[in-house]
């Protein structure tokens, strides 16, 4: 390359005064009528250059009002008619020195006039002495459809809908806004809310009616060309009321289910939901009293076999001693137990790893094939009794359900129309035993009882990564030994306290929370819960109206298989229970355990979800409700 400010340096430059370059090679020294100038040297001209394309680069604001000064200097160029104005920076000014002493004939002749610093300048001087934000307007929003994984009718279609439904709704939006109504100004939505609304209705009908698509956005569009004014204006209010509940909604993680139903509605559908005696003894519930025939033969066949029983963990026989060895104080035999905290299943199925045969089932907890050496021990073994109603009544016997005039009676309390009520289990050298009881009314949720129970043999384990009760709870637990339930006790909510755990009830045996449990029921109240046969056994209860979640929501396969609490929850509630029950988490990490308490209204919560199911059922087959009762249709008895 060569040099480009001396070879055409004498070269007029051929566009002329227009010539848009700011470092052009060319001679812009043109015959404008101004004074000619007087030669000088190739440095002063090389100055001279500088000095006018320094002007040329400066950016001139259209607005901006030029103030003369009496500064000489050759920094404004007068082209067709026009004065390039610019601040003079200290090399200018040198420049115009040197030709100062030079030629101070032709530089008499040259006034200059400086404009003012741009505005961008004073304003970026203004901003950085103030904190004040410029508020900068909304980019309006494109009514081009949302991106899908499966787009129900395609880019254009979709982009027909979303522009005639944003249509329909500034159509009502006029109404809003031509009320004279001062109140219903806060109604008004801005252009951008109003595409966003309409953005946001496409979408849902595009996700959750993907098969229907066409039709329902069309019905849609009918209902809005035929709404009126107080619909639009009644459906605004709405939408405002579901904003606020949805902020409430995450505040509290464990929103109530919105029923269509009130709360004497629901009772009055409740009792369709409870399950019948055949159905409860299939599925492991004692409807019966245990005979004594069988309870002896029960502690005849564990003398036997010399307390002799299967861990519930490795599988391991081991023996159960009913007081501690006195060499090593164990509860039982055949040293600790070294187990896998999480059953084995079979892994999920890779699709890029397609034709690999069956995969062998793994420990979650390790990732260790079944079979292998455990990855946790335990001092001792632990086993469960099984099926056995003879072997629990043994170690302590059922009781029913009394009735009125059985129950004794004081006449200052009254029992709830129905009662959620969950257990935690603790190992012993009993089996598994009742380490916690806890009951709620069943549509608000109030908490009826919460207690501790001291077990009936020593303990083992707590269980604590799914009863979610350690020892610490039973240290610093406050004896109670009432014959009604204690006032409900408040967990610390300090901000700076958050880690301590709540003091908790302890009644001294599973005979006093099975008292205390009774004092809320009749043979009548509803009985309310997920799995109940293993809560009610480790009560020693035989309940005659039992509703259970396990019986309203059954697995797609059938029995044996069940739903667990913690799925339907986060299906039909959009609840997330049960974040403990990780292998090896401690009271310190706070993430061991369930909570009997969260269990039970859950399972409350998603028996108002079948009563209201149950509501459109018999709805649908002609069913009424009149004057606080439940009519059938004609021919039809209930």
């Amino acid at each position: 390359m060569f040099s480009t400010t001396n070879l055409f340096r004498k070269v007029v430059c051929p566009q002329g005064p227009s010539c848009p370059l700011p470092n052009c090679i060319f001679s812009h020294e043109f015959d404008l009528g101004l004074p000619a100038k007087e030669h000088v040297s190739t440095n002063q001209e090389q100055d001279d250059f500088q000095d006018r394309t320094r002007v040329k680069r400066r950016k001139i604001e259209d607005n901006a009002a030029p103030a003369s000064t009496g500064i000489e200097g050759p920094v404004a160029i007068a082209i067709a008619g026009k004065t390039l104005l610019g601040p003079q920076s200290d090399k200018a000014t040198a420049s115009t020195d040197k030709k100062t002493k030079l030629s101070s004939n032709a530089l008499h002749s040259a006034k200059r006039e400086i404009s003012p610093p741009p505005a961008r300048d004073a304003k970026r001087a203004k901003t950085s002495g103030s904190n004040t934000k410029t508020l900068t307007p909304e980019k309006p929003v494109s009514l081009n459809p949302r991106l899908l994984t499966h787009d129900p009718a395609g880019h254009d279609k979709r982009r027909l809908y979303i522009q005639k439904l944003y249509e329909s709704l500034v159509r009502l939006n006029g109404l809003v806004v031509k009320s004279k109504d001062p109140a219903n100004k806060q109604f008004i939505l801005t252009d951008n809310e109003l595409k966003r609304l309409a953005l946001d209705e496409e979408e849902r009908f595009a996700t959750e009616n993907a098969s229907v698509y066409a039709n329902v956005i069309k019905h849609r569009l009918v209902a809005y060309s035929r709404m009126s004014f107080e619909d639009w204006l009644a459906r605004r209010r709405s939408s405002q009321t579901d904003s606020k509940s949805k902020k409430t909604e995450m505040e509290n993680p464990f929103p109530p289910f919105k029923s269509e139903l009130n709360a004497e509605q629901e009772l009055l559908i409740l009792p369709r939901l409870k399950a019948y005696l055949p159905q409860l003894s299939h599925e492991g519930y004692v409807v019966d009293q245990v005979s004594d025939t069988d309870i002896a033969a029960a502690r005849k066949g564990v003398v036997d076999k010399d307390y002799m029983e299967e861990c519930d963990q490795c599988r391991s026989k081991f023996q159960v001693y009913t007081e501690r060895r006195e060499s090593d104080g164990a509860l039982t035999s055949n040293g600790p137990c070294v187990h896998h905290p999480a059953r084995a299943q079979f892994p999920r199925r890779n699709q890029n790893k397609k034709g690999q045969g069956n995969q062998e089932k793994i420990h979650p907890c390790c990732n260790e094939p079944e079979g292998s050496r455990g990855c946790a021990t335990r001092d001792n073994h632990a086993f469960v009794i099984k099926k056995s109603p003879g072997r629990l009544a043994s170690i302590l016997p059922f009781e029913s359900t009394p009735t009125v005039n059985e129950a004794k009676e004081d006449g200052t309390t009254q029992k709830p129309a129905a009662v959620a009520f969950d257990c935690e289990m603790g190992y012993t050298v009993n089996g598994l035993e009742l380490i916690r009881l806890t009951a709620t009314e069943w549509q608000t949720g109030k908490e009826l009882l919460d207690v501790l129970v001291r077990p009936l043999g020593p303990i083992i384990d707590f269980n604590s990564r799914f009863s979610g009760v350690w020892p610490k709870d039973f240290q610093i637990a406050i004896p109670y030994e009432g014959v009604t339930p204690p006032p409900p006790r408040q967990a610390a909510t300090e901000e700076n306290d958050k880690s301590k755990r709540k003091a908790l009830p302890i009644v001294p045996d599973p005979q006093t929370a099975r008292t205390l449990l009774l004092s809320l029921l009749t043979p009548d109240t509803p009985l309310i819960g997920h799995g109940l046969e293993n809560d009610l056994n480790a009560v020693r209860l035989i309940h005659p109206t039992i509703v259970d979640t396990v019986l309203l929501f059954p697995h797609h396969r059938g029995l044996p298989y069940r739903r667990s609490l913690r799925e339907l929850a986060d299906n039909k509630l959009g609840w997330s229970i049960q974040k403990g029950g990780k292998a090896g988490a401690t009271t310190e990490s706070n993430e061991g355990g369930h909570d009997s308490k969260e269990d039970a209204r859950a399972a409350a919560e998603l028996v108002r979800v079948a009563v209201e199911w149950e509501w459109r059922k018999i709805k649908a087959q002609g069913w009424r409700m009149e004057g606080g009762k439940l009519v059938p249709p004609p021919g039809k008895t209930g």
